[in-house]
């Protein structure tokens, strides 16, 4: 079976580990009966040793067994805040059958703000009660776009995680709710989406060491006509939304920014994913 999923960028500004927002770069996984394992993959999702690769661990919970060849092949950046390992893990519970890609998807990785986005496209809302996963999907307008500034160096989720305070202040933790209707109904209306929509003081902030340019890149993005502006997932790619006659100036603004700055990356446009995950050429998730 061939499966594919898409990147995803979580957070968006205030809805830490629980939003997220499906984009057009994909990873594609297909599995095949063999005599023994093989594996054909470009990624470093692993240090060498075969059975440490991501996906070969979750196709063997599925089948398993280790009797399967497994190609992946993917376009999504790795260690850049885009979901790649989200989508590299649904991709492979699909691949190999999993009766539920999405609750695997999440037992492996972790992030259920990724995966929620990547299994059913679009913008997602999950939230975890106990054991149980829960996810909704939030309307979105046809006429947003994305922009995403993704900087050269890696920056592993695990480095990301631990700079964040063991706690917060209770005007931070309002501070990001009190924004959170108001951005899911932006992502619905273009129109009513403001940038003071995405404000965070949960984790940004507390991230910044880890890539000075993030903060003047924010503004640089708003100031070109950005309606969100925000970090995608762990970092350090940044994110922006808009609407298609902001996109040129949101990159020309980002492009000379990284120029200036002296920063190796990439500024690209990207269509959002409503799709989700398919298999074998049909979606996964039901419509």
């Amino acid at each position: 079976m061939l499966a594919t999923a898409p990147a995803s960028a979580a957070n968006l500004g205030p809805g830490f580990d629980c939003l997220g927002l499906a984009l057009d770069l994909h990873t594609s996984v297909s599995v095949e009966p063999a005599e023994k394992l093989s594996l054909v993959s470009p990624d470093s999702h692993y240090d060498g040793v075969l059975e440490q690769h991501l996906a070969v661990k979750v196709i063997r919970y599925v089948l398993g067994h280790d009797a399967f060849h497994c190609e992946v092949r993917s376009d999504i950046p790795i260690g850049r805040g885009l979901g790649s390992s989200a989508a590299l893990v649904l991709a492979a519970a699909a691949a190999a059958g999993a009766a539920n890609p999405l609750e695997l998807a999440h037992h492996f990785e972790g992030h259920p703000d990724n995966v929620a986005a990547g299994f059913h496209g679009g913008a997602t809302a999950a939230a975890i009660d106990g054991e149980s996963l829960h996810v909704t999907q939030l309307a979105i307008d046809d006429r947003l776009r994305a922009v995403v500034v993704i900087p050269e160096f890696l920056l592993p989720t695990k480095d990301a995680l631990a700079v964040l305070p063991a706690r917060v202040t209770r005007s931070a933790a309002v501070h990001n709710l009190s924004r959170m209707p108001f951005l899911t109904k932006g992502l619905a209306d273009l129109d009513s989406l403001h940038p003071w929509m995405g404000s965070d003081r949960l984790y940004q902030q507390a991230r910044s060491p880890l890539f000075p340019l993030a903060a003047p890149m924010l503004d640089v993005l708003v100031e070109a006509g950005a309606r969100l502006a925000c970090w995608s997932g762990a970092g350090p790619t940044m994110l922006a939304l808009g609407g298609e006659s902001e996109v040129a100036a949101m990159i020309f603004a980002a492009q000379g920014l990284l120029e200036r700055a002296g920063v190796d990356g990439s500024v690209r446009s990207l269509a959002i994913d409503r799709v989700g995950l398919v298999c074998d050429e049909l979606p996964c998730a039901p419509v």
